[in-house]
């Protein structure tokens, strides 16, 4: 769940979408160069994880009224993501956890990129939206 919402957050920092689904693919096709299809079933992840406590979701925002379920395996050298199945009424992955948890990081080590390179197209944007946040947690405490 933790890695899950990290990588949400981070969306918030890249994105220039006011939607979160839109900012959460975005993000991931973008800065990690994962397929729509992948990112979107994440995305399913996020929300099985996050509003059904569970490993199993039907969708509202993508192929919606389809079945996206889960299986986690914390095996060594399994793909972040594979498709174990599709029926069309309901798809099954498998979610390599090692490789998810290297997502979130390589999102963290390109964001610090974008906010090293004042040449990037997303250079003042990443930084302002950093600036922001730390400060909305600030004020908050």
């Amino acid at each position: 769940m933790g890695i899950l919402n990290g990588i949400d957050y981070l969306s918030q920092v890249y994105s220039t979408k006011t939607a979160q689904h839109k900012r959460f693919i975005e993000t991931l096709r973008d800065l990690l160069s994962m397929s729509a299809d992948d990112s979107e079933a994440l995305y399913q992840l996020r929300c099985a994880v996050v509003h059904q406590i569970g490993l199993s979701v039907l969708s509202e925002s993508y192929r919606t009224g389809t079945r996206f379920t889960f299986e986690l395996t914390d095996a060594p050298g399994k793909p972040v993501i594979h498709k174990l199945s599709d029926s069309g009424s309901e798809v099954n992955y498998s979610i390599g956890f090692w490789e998810l948890k290297r997502c979130f990081v390589a999102l963290v080590d390109e964001l610090r990129r974008i906010c090293g390179n004042p040449g990037h197209s997303r250079n003042s944007h990443v930084i302002n939206k950093v600036g922001q946040m730390h400060s909305e947690k600030l004020l908050k405490q």
